[in-house]
């Protein structure tokens, strides 16, 4: 035995760079590969109802809109706490900005929440119903088929020129004044686009009275 105890061991080592053998940038391809595949997409179809589910942690993420909301927390808030600091020595109008400076420190971290939580969107006969858990605050949304005025990716306002520069999934409800709810937030633009295909399809095939509009960029308009 020589000097040292472990010296007539056989050593075990990986490739530098490596966890599974694998190199780094194959593994990456691998783990986006796994997060954009449709199967992490949670579907369930019956004659009846459909159910599309997923849970943030797991699928791929609009990163654009993550790192903006990232970035720009990191610079309101330490404006909001100055702007506060201001508002203690002087009158004026720097206590209205601060409700609105302190709203954003506050709801932004809420929102980023969200990438840690499932969102369930089911429809059938009565109605869609979208639920959001595993967050605070959790949320739950049920809008009865007759009043779903339109179920939107890629909203488009004015013109072709006036579109948001992030492709949400909307659902505009029919109210006193038109509500409009926000679904898959967090998505990938492609996931977004695959619940939207789904819906729309098993609502077509059933002949229900829901408005489907493709506004993202490219792409087809049809009731």
């Amino acid at each position: 035995m020589g000097f040292f105890p472990n010296a007539n061991r056989t050593a075990r080592t990986k490739p530098r760079g490596t966890a599974t053998g694998l190199p780094r940038s194959l593994r990456r391809a691998q783990s986006h590969a796994l997060r954009m595949s449709p199967d992490i997409i949670e579907i369930e179809e019956t004659p009846e109802r459909i159910r599309v589910a997923w849970d943030n942690r797991r699928v791929r993420k609009d990163r654009g809109l993550l790192w903006f909301l990232a970035v720009f927390w990191m610079l309101w808030a330490p404006l909001t706490i100055f702007m506060t600091h201001k508002a203690t020595q002087e009158d004026g109008m720097l206590w209205a900005w601060c409700v609105f400076g302190w709203a954003g420190t506050l709801l932004i971290p809420l929102s980023l929440g969200q990438t840690r939580a499932r969102e369930r969107v089911e429809m059938d006969a009565r109605g869609l119903t979208w639920e959001l858990s595993g967050c605070f605050p959790a949320a739950r949304k049920a809008i009865p088929l007759a009043a779903i005025a339109e179920i939107r990716i890629g909203a488009i306002y004015k013109n072709a020129r006036n579109q948001e520069c992030v492709v949400t999934l909307n659902i505009f409800e029919i109210a006193r004044f038109e509500k409009r709810h926000l679904v898959g937030h967090w998505l990938h633009p492609d996931h977004k686009g695959l619940v939207f295909e789904r819906l729309r399809r098993f609502a077509a095939e059933r002949a229900w009275p829901i408005r489907f509009t493709d506004g993202r960029v490219g792409g087809t308009p049809r009731g």
